[in-house]
């Protein structure tokens, strides 16, 4: 650790821990609304024309990323060959690329309108459950604007201006109701009217889903692949899901199957005869989900099984050739 100092968040503007290392080079950040973040410093900071996008991203994923003694999670905003390691702890860094965090930024007014519900009853223990949280982080998690398209921060009044409308069309539409306690805490509570919605989103959950779950060998020699697939994923506006990237507390084979329940559709890379990733196409299929099948060519023919060879698969023949094929096949056949 070579400085640490009391500052603010580039994202939410709350007071955070921030330490910087090798030459001030990189900046790790510990935030109350963001959660744990690092980022390369020089020349310009990653996300600087697009921190709206980037707060409400680290807000709705810091609690997917469990801390521990031995493991404290990170979001690595920046280039993926950083490999700063601090000599204090064992860091374990999720690379968030822009594309993916722009992809989880609702494009659409009612889109938000359902992702706040959604994470309000997340959060909710039981109906009637009233959520609290600090303006700054219902800013986040209500997707409000604090910056411009140049980066440059609002005003105070129009930040308090765009959370006041989405606040009062929630409140009026009797979605929830609003109050504030004290030292500007919301409290939110859901609307049985809420709840209502609610129950209808989570029933067409996998059709509105922007999860895509992938199936593939974890080896060390598919990494350049695994970072391919996910690349043609985020481009087409969709986030990729990967078991060994994703933070649980369960069995592994019952969360791998909610997870493909949950996508809205799966990917399968064959390469290596990955007899897990056929398992995976199966019950993918089975439960009426669309698979794309992918394998490098020159392993088809040994890898390929007898029952997927009739399968139209993208077959690569190196990374890029894998990036484009893909990204063509999702956007041809993924409505």
């Amino acid at each position: 650790m070579e400085n640490q100092n009391q500052e603010r968040c580039m994202f939410c503007g709350e007071t955070v821990s921030m330490r910087y290392e090798n030459n001030n080079t990189y900046r790790f950040v510990e935030c109350p609304v963001c959660g744990r973040y690092y980022q390369h410093c020089f020349p310009i900071p990653f996300g600087e024309l697009f921190k709206n996008e980037i707060s409400s991203y680290l807000f709705y994923s810091k609690n997917e990323r469990k801390t521990s003694a031995k493991h404290n999670n990170y979001v690595h905003l920046g280039e993926k060959d950083f490999d700063c390691k601090d000599n204090a702890l064992s860091i374990f860094a999720y690379y968030a690329s822009e594309e993916e965090i722009k992809a989880f930024y609702p494009r659409k007014f009612t889109e938000r309108i359902d992702r706040i519900l959604l994470g309000l009853a997340e959060k909710s223990s039981f109906v009637s459950d009233v959520v609290e949280m600090s303006v700054a982080e219902a800013l986040s998690a209500f997707f409000v604007k604090r910056f411009d398209g140049e980066g440059d921060q609002l005003t105070e009044k129009e930040v308090k201006h765009q959370f006041s409308m989405i606040c009062d069309y929630l409140e009026k539409n009797d979605l929830i109701d609003l109050s504030y306690g004290t030292q500007d805490v919301c409290r939110i509570m859901i609307t049985p009217e809420g709840w209502k919605r609610i129950d209808q989103l989570q029933q067409r959950e996998e059709n509105i889903s922007k999860k895509v779950f992938v199936a593939m060998s974890f080896s060390e020699n598919m990494r350049e692949t695994r970072e391919t697939i996910k690349e043609a994923i985020t481009k087409c506006g969709y986030l990729p899901r990967i078991m060994d990237e994703i933070e649980h507390n369960h069995q592994i084979v019952p969360e791998m199957l909610y997870e493909i329940r949950t996508s809205r559709f799966v990917i399968a890379e064959l390469t290596g005869h990955n007899n897990g990733a056929y398992f995976e196409a199966g019950y993918a299929l089975g439960y009426g989900k669309e698979v794309i099948q992918v394998c490098n060519k020159a392993n088809f023919r040994e890898d390929g099984h007898f029952d997927v060879k009739q399968i139209n698969t993208v077959m690569w023949e190196n990374q890029e050739d894998l990036r484009t094929r893909l990204i063509a096949r999702i956007e041809a056949t993924i409505s």
